[in-house]
């Protein structure tokens, strides 16, 4: 499949929230009460902004960010808070989304569908699963009950249909193009869902800074430009998307940082790499735990850590797991120091940092009908 699952590339819903606010960007925390723990934000001082009250929490999307209500035999409640913590968007829905271009996914009754930031219903919940909207599409899924497969299509805000269910796998759009995948090779369609780049290849990922990271049939990656024309030589073991100049790329089983002439900065000695955000990189040097490198390699943040999630403003969200498969987090700055507590992370909630930003793939246990 086109996408990579890597521990440090991993996208967690406590990650570090921007929001555009005079206080600045908010971070969540927990808090252990007597009923177990709760989320709250704090600012980059580590004041208590929102009190720790709700059982899950999300980033700030569009100044919203969807929280966990309340749990119980009946399901779970959902609703949106603003960044003064007050519950703008009640909903109570089994399920929820962040907010992107003015609307959010809900699910309702099994089904998905999308609010908007009036809490009212803006398209009906109808689909096996939504995306949120990027480029003013979003990729719905549903079951082929005749073949027993997923198959997916797109909307655009209006609800109409811009692309039949049609594919066995999607992604959403980024720079005017979206991955499709059919009869296990990909291409791309532009936002009219008419297929612009061929799907010849075995693997792929989304377009980043203009070009696209592929795999041949040989099993090689190389990179391709929006029209689909080589960029780049199918020289790779294997790739990430270029993000400040730079792309992760993997030879013989190292990985190092390509520009955009395709030649390695310097010899890859990493055994896994992710992308660069603020100047820094997550890679892993000489064992399974993730630490930070500056595009000349330099060490900044020693390795210590089972999953390093990207820098934004000055600061890293990283984890370590326990003997149980819990995750503890912490923010760090720069140089590896530590900022502030995140919190817990239970087993049973790892599912939701599964996945790489822009893929939409949920955890395995959800249901997908």
């Amino acid at each position: 499949m086109g996408r990579i699952l890597s521990l440090a590339a991993v996208v967690f819903c406590v990650g570090i929230i921007v929001g555009s606010s005079v206080d600045g960007p908010l971070f969540l925390y927990q808090e252990y009460i007597r009923t177990g723990p709760r989320w709250g934000f704090t600012d980059g001082d580590s004041n208590v902004v929102i009190p720790a009250e709700y059982l899950l929490a999300s980033s700030f999307h569009e100044g919203l960010a969807w929280v966990l209500i309340s749990r119980d035999y009946t399901g779970d409640k959902y609703g949106f808070i603003d960044r003064k913590g007050e519950l703008v968007i009640e909903g109570g829905w089994e399920d929820v989304g962040d907010f992107s271009e003015g609307l959010a996914p809900f699910k309702e009754d099994g089904k998905w569908g999308f609010i908007g930031r009036d809490g009212q219903t803006a398209i009906e919940p109808q689909y096996g699963w939504v995306s949120a909207f990027s480029d003013n599409r979003a990729i719905f899924r549903m079951r082929d009950r005749r073949k027993g497969l997923l198959a997916f299509g797109f909307i655009d805000k209006a609800g109409n249909t811009i692309v039949p269910d049609r594919y066995d796998y999607a992604e959403v759009f980024s720079e005017g193009r979206a991955i499709f995948r059919r009869d296990s090779l990909y291409g791309f369609i532009n936002d009219k869902g008419i297929e612009v780049i061929p799907n010849t290849y075995t693997a792929a990922h989304s377009f980043s800074e203009g070009l696209a990271a592929v795999r041949d049939t040989l099993g090689k990656w190389g990179f391709i430009d929006t029209t689909g024309n080589p960029a780049i030589d199918f020289i790779f073991d294997d790739a990430r998307p270029f993000s400040e100049g730079i792309a992760c790329c993997s030879e013989e089983d190292l990985w190092g940082f390509v520009g955009k002439n395709g030649k390695f900065l310097f010899k890859a000695i990493y055994l896994d790499a992710t992308e660069f955000s603020e100047g820094l990189c997550a890679v892993r040097i000489d064992s399974t735990v993730w630490g930070y490198v500056d595009t000349k390699g330099k060490k900044m943040v020693t390795p210590a850590y089972d999953i390093a999630l990207p820098f934004k403003d000055g600061v890293g969200t990283v984890f370590e797991e326990d003997d149980r498969g819990n995750l503890n987090g912490k923010y760090i700055n720069e140089n590896g120091y530590r900022i502030d507590f995140m919190g817990f992370i239970p087993k049973r909630e790892r599912y939701r940092v599964a996945v790489l930003p822009g893929k939409i793939l949920p955890y395995e246990g959800e249901n997908i009908d």
